[in-house]
């Protein structure tokens, strides 16, 4: 009997009448459904995996799909043997419904894997997923936004949903007959499981005939087997309060020295601007178009340039922190820096608090995304606007940021309301994809108008309006201005790519302090600098004195040595981290269990990595581990907290997890 006879023979009962000849048997051609939903799932991953080839190329297209599907396929192979034993063990309508469960989930991971794969190149992890689905209010503006971008993958996500769902419906309420006997279920295991040990014992000989690289590793792997494991053995971040978790310093424990009487006039403004997703190659500075920010050439010109910046963290929320604070934020995917604290972590923010400075915060992202009131009043700001705060969503972008032309007015109002010195923080959102900007500045350039060049263009606009703001409202005369990205972004591929590897677009950005007669115009700085210096160095820069601070970071104005160790992690669980060293770069990817050596001066484009497997064994790989497990931050209670902050925000924390809401009751909401 074939494997589609056993697969399908269960579907009419396997016993005659008495007297009679036994039922027909189902054509030959007829598999169950579960089998068919494993193929469906089969059949998404190699049109993502092969999408992913086709545009990237290679000598032998139709090879490298098929070398990096043997894995997806002996996955889907064992699964199919594994329910063909569990029909021989026990054959009941339960079990038939338990093996269609299973399959559709397979099935549904695999158009989740697809649809990811095809915009970012790199198959989905768990981390991931948990990111996206931790506050669906963010996660449905995201789903929707991608779907007017690709119309065609909405109606194709349609289709197989509609037809999950009609085929999930049908065969629970009548599930399909299991042939009994085992026998024939173990004949049935046994074949599929051949195919199983034929797929994985073509993958190395197939792989490396491809040619495809590092491509290679990242695609030929079985995302349904990495999620799997994930699942039951945890991820590579360990979030536990283990004997090497540290704890945040709180405010007044850093020792940072005033200026001195005689080398202090007045305390300066400081006005800090994060640019979101900007590599340091996109920009002018690093050969980019220079049309697009010739406003932040023209500071670099007036002020100083730190040519060779990167970030630890590529994400916004945790480049808020490293560079407010001058140490490394909980390198995992949770927000914990937000949790209501008992009293407030030591930042930028609370050392100028203590000579007589107000700081404030500004963007137009909203503040339900992870929780960034409750982290601001956890930095000591005294004050933080959001996009809830100007009420009007006709000036909203994209899912995550807004029109930045609109922070101008309240930043400048708030600057004049008092007197004295103030620090003033801010971020720009429309060179986040997808890319959008207002409307009234798109017919500048209509055939590009979503497009991230037209975008970066936007974003210095606004930095230039900023600026010029200040000025005639008084309020530049004595003012340092530092800009810089809060993380790249990958520009060679689809722009989904965004920062899931570590490449030198993502982690290394521009980074420009400018303060006319009080810092040399024209500056360059080369040596390596880190995210981490930008607190002490403004520090350093308006006079005091932070040598016995403890932080992470150090004054980038001063040399230091050109193979300076910078760690760095992706963030999310599971993620690919590691460190640079001069023009050497190591990174450990933890689902594939493999480390990466680079040599940026022979290959900057970082297209051909040495990949040992030794990586836990390998002594860089073992310093990235020690690393990781050195940035785990232990909170020292873990009970349910709430506290309202900025009149408006209602913070919430329980555990390792926080979140808000906007409560408008106070007239000072804008």
């Amino acid at each position: 009997m074939t494997e589609s006879q056993i697969a399908t023979h269960g579907s009419s009962s396997s016993k005659a009448p008495p007297g009679g000849s036994p039922p027909p048997r189902p054509p030959w051609w007829r598999l169950r459904t579960e089998i068919l939903l494993l193929i469906v799932g089969l059949l998404c991953t190699a049109w993502a995996k092969a999408q992913v080839v086709l545009d990237h190329p290679t000598a032998h297209p139709t090879l490298a799909v098929a070398a990096i599907l043997l894995a997806d396929a002996a996955f889907l192979a064992v699964v199919a043997a594994l329910i063909r034993l569990l029909y021989g063990w026990r054959g009941t309508r339960g079990m038939a419904r338990l093996a269609l469960v299973v399959a559709l989930l397979i099935a549904i991971w695999s158009v989740t894997n697809a649809l990811w794969l095809v915009r970012s190149d790199v198959q989905i992890q768990p981390g991931i997923i948990v990111i996206l689905l931790r506050d669906l209010r963010d996660l449905w503006p995201l789903l929707t936004t991608y779907a007017l971008l690709s119309p065609w993958q909405l109606v194709m996500v349609c289709v197989l949903s509609v037809g999950l769902l009609t085929v999930l419906v049908r065969r629970w309420r009548r599930p399909e007959p299991i042939e009994p006997g085992g026998r024939g279920h173990l004949k049935a295991a046994c074949a599929w499981l051949l195919v199983a040990v034929a797929a994985m014992g073509l993958r190395p000989v197939l792989l490396p005939r491809a040619r495809l690289g590092f491509e290679g590793e990242v695609l030929a792997f079985s995302s349904h087997w990495h999620a799997l494991a994930a699942m039951i053995v945890g991820g590579n971040h360990d979030a536990s309060e283990s004997e090497s978790s540290r704890r945040f310093i709180r405010a007044g424990q850093r020792a940072v020295a005033p200026p001195s009487s005689e080398t202090q006039t007045a305390w300066p403004n400081i006005l800090i601007v994060l640019l979101e997703s900007v590599p340091y190659r996109a920009t002018s500075l690093g050969g980019g178009d220079p049309r697009r920010t010739s406003y932040l050439a023209h500071l670099a010109r007036q002020g100083v340039e730190f040519r060779n910046t990167h970030v630890p963290v590529s994400h916004t929320t945790k480049a808020f922190w490293t560079t407010l604070t001058g140490s490394m934020p909980a390198i995992a995917s949770d927000y914990v820096e937000a949790v209501p604290a008992d009293e407030p972590y030591e930042s930028l923010a609370t050392i100028l608090g203590r000579w007589g400075y107000r700081s404030g915060f500004f963007m137009m992202s909203k503040g339900t995304y992870e929780c960034g009131p409750g982290m601001f009043s956890n930095l000591g700001f005294d004050w933080a606007w959001f996009r809830e705060n100007l009420q009007d969503p006709s000036r909203d972008l994209g899912y995550m940021g807004g029109d930045d032309f609109c922070l101008i007015r309240p930043m400048v109002q708030w600057a004049q309301r008092q007197e004295g010195p103030f620090l003033a923080v801010t971020i720009t959102t429309m060179t986040h994809d997808p890319y959008e900007v207002p409307r009234w500045y798109a017919w500048r350039d209509p055939e590009n108008s979503r497009g991230y060049d037209l975008a970066l263009e936007c974003t210095d606009a606004f930095l230039r309006s900023l600026v010029a703001a200040l000025a005639e409202a008084g309020l530049m005369d004595n003012t340092l201005v530092c800009v810089l990205g809060d993380h790249g972004t990958s520009l060679d591929v689809s722009e989904g790519q965004a920062r899931w590897q570590p490449t030198e677009e993502v982690l290394r950005v521009p980074w420009v302090l400018y303060w006319p007669g009080r810092l040399e115009p024209g500056r360059v700085v080369e040596w390596p600098a880190s995210q981490l210096d930008v607190t002490p160095t403004v520090l350093s820069a308006i006079g005091c004195d932070v040598s016995a601070a403890g932080f992470e970071g150090r004054n980038a104005l001063d040399p230091t040595e050109p193979n300076r160790r910078l760690y760095f992690s992706s963030w999310y669980t599971d993620s690919p981290l590691g460190f640079l060293e001069g023009t050497k770069k190591y990174v450990y990817w933890p689902y594939l269990d493999r480390l990466l050596e680079y040599d940026l001066t022979a290959d900057p484009d970082e297209d051909h990595p040495r990949v040992r497997a030794d990586a836990k064994e390998h002594w860089a790989g073992r310093q990235i581990l020690a690393w990781q497990r050195s940035t785990q931050v232990h909170l020292p209670s873990r009970r349910y907290r709430h506290k309202r902050v900025y009149q408006h925000w209602r913070v919430f924390g329980a555990g390792r997890s926080a979140w808000v809401l906007f409560d408008p009751t106070s007239d000072e909401a804008d």
